[in-house]
């Protein structure tokens, strides 16, 4: 009898163990998925304050795909979040509309159209 409940006692031991690993597991899995929610929200969030901040400005001749208007709105947020605001053929406005915003190891797109509007998407411009 003593040897049955030993075997059922490490029985249980071993089950439990399993369990624990298991369980353990799970909440890693859980917090990396919480991690990576933050840190996409994050991106997204400070690609909203970008686009707020284009669509409060006052605008220029040159509409919110102007350089200062952009770079005004970049501004606002962290040095090295925004990425993308280019001017090559020196007219004065941004290039391709598109400017990536890095926050976390994470990027959002905003999307600047030539009529004005202005999109956020989670992935990145480029």
């Amino acid at each position: 009898m003593v040897t049955a409940i030993t075997i059922a006692a490490l029985s249980v031991a071993a089950c439990s163990d399993a369990t624990r690993d298991k369980a353990e597991n799970a909440v890693d899995s859980a917090g990396n998925d919480i991690t990576d929610v933050v840190n996409d929200s994050a991106a997204r969030a400070q690609a909203e304050t970008f686009r707020g901040s284009l669509v409060a400005q006052e605008l220029d001749g040159t509409g919110r795909r102007g350089i200062d208007t952009l770079t005004d709105a970049a501004d606002d947020l962290p040095d090295g979040t925004v990425v993308g605001i280019e001017d090559a053929d020196h007219d004065g406005l941004d290039d391709d509309g598109l400017v990536q915003i890095e926050s976390n190891d994470r990027s959002a797109c905003v999307h600047v159209a030539a009529s004005g509007d202005v999109t956020v998407t989670d992935d990145a411009c480029f």
